[in-house]
């Protein structure tokens, strides 16, 4: 993949097979997978329920006590909530048309599941899950005919429209791997870190643009890190440029 594919790329799944191999090469895990992770099943939150719900709030906050405790207290609290291990491969698939909904929450769960794995790059995977949950979503708005193979499953894709904005959620979350950027710490100043702080926090991210100016007035004039922050986006937690501000490369 050359940089001008990177930047256009709408297939998840090629985009992640260049940053496995850069995390090969560089022998270091980068927990910057299952934020990648987390924000796509974010987007189909509106059929999880509050046990995988509460994991992913448990995931989020793995720096206090620690990630090891986490996922444990993530898989503790999706179990209490009533979820099998991994629903995909624990339900029978004979769903009719109007069972979308049902069968978006069964992906939906199995993609927080993903979230769980101690392994960031398998916990990237969740995509998948969740990319066939909105695919399910999107059949039940349009009343299709559901497709089953030949021992009663549910066969459907992950949508083309969610792949292309869990493609975007990748370049907002790793940047442009062909080009990367020195950030200057003298950059982080007292502004640029509330500002940043804040949409980390709240998960609200319309304040880039406020971020790009006071990066700007303390001295950056990195076009890179600038037309991040003053591009549309979409931008999640996670965003490399709101990671570099707090120090959390």
């Amino acid at each position: 993949m050359t940089e001008a594919d990177w930047l256009a790329c709408e297939d998840p799944s090629d985009m992640l097979d260049v940053l496995f191999t850069l995390s090969r090469s560089r022998a270091a895990s980068d927990e910057r997978y299952r934020q990648f992770a987390i924000a796509c099943c974010r987007r189909v939150g509106d059929v999880l329920d509050v046990a995988d719900t509460d994991a992913l709030d448990c995931l989020e906050l793995h720096a206090e006590p620690g990630l090891r405790e986490s996922l444990l207290r993530a898989r503790q609290v999706r179990l209490q909530g009533g979820r099998v291990n991994n629903p995909v491969t624990r339900v029978p698939w004979t769903y009719q048309p109007a069972e979308f909904q049902a069968a978006a929450r069964v992906f939906g769960s199995s993609a927080v599941w993903s979230c769980t794995r101690k392994r960031v790059t398998q916990a990237a995977l969740a995509y998948r899950a969740a990319g066939s949950a909105k695919a399910c979503l999107r059949a039940a708005d349009c009343g299709l005919e559901p497709n089953v193979d030949l021992i009663g499953r549910l066969v459907l894709p992950p949508d083309p429209t969610e792949l292309a904005v869990q493609a975007d959620f990748l370049r907002d979350i790793f940047g442009n791997p062909f080009r990367p950027v020195a950030f200057s710490r003298k950059w982080r100043t007292s502004t640029a870190r509330a500002v940043a702080l804040q949409m980390y926090e709240t998960r609200e991210f319309s304040g880039m643009p406020i971020l790009a100016d006071a990066l700007q007035d303390a001295g950056c004039e990195s076009a890179e890190v600038l037309d991040h922050c003053r591009s549309e986006g979409p931008h999640v937690r996670g965003c490399w440029v709101v990671d570099l501000v707090l120090g959390q490369e």
